[in-house]
């Protein structure tokens, strides 16, 4: 579904029914039951890089929970779409931007090698959010 949603072209309609859709995705996410983390979490990501503005900042929230998950599967999902947003929403994710790569740089040594590729191009990608400065 995500391979669809990316390849489709924005209207008004899709951007509607993914703001519609969005608030269901990240309730399916929070739950400990549901186990296609992955596929959904690149779902999340798509959605979010197509327009659904508003649903941005709470999806930080649970792609960062995400990064945490013990499923290496569900790490690099997130980590991806993280990148996604940092690259699409840069204007609205100034606030986020000194802790979550506070946040990303403690998880950037992941025992997965492809883990820890894509969280250390994530880091990258938000580090080109403006914004305060961070110590290198």
């Amino acid at each position: 579904m995500a391979a669809a949603v990316e390849a489709s072209a924005v209207t008004v309609d899709l951007a509607s029914y993914l703001h519609r859709l969005q608030p269901r995705l990240l309730k399916l996410l929070r739950s400990n039951a549901f186990k296609a983390k992955p596929a959904h979490i690149t779902l999340i990501g798509a959605c979010a890089t197509m327009g659904a503005d508003v649903e941005v900042t709470a999806s930080i929230s649970c792609l960062r929970d995400a990064i945490a998950s013990d499923d290496w599967a569900t790490r690099k999902a997130a980590a991806e779409a993280l990148a996604a947003l940092a690259l699409e929403h840069t204007d609205l994710l100034t606030t986020y931007k000194s802790s979550c790569v506070t946040f990303f740089k403690a998880r950037r040594f992941d025992k997965v090698k492809v883990v820890r590729e894509s969280i250390n191009r994530m880091i990258e990608a938000w580090k080109e959010i403006p914004g305060a400065e961070e110590d290198e």
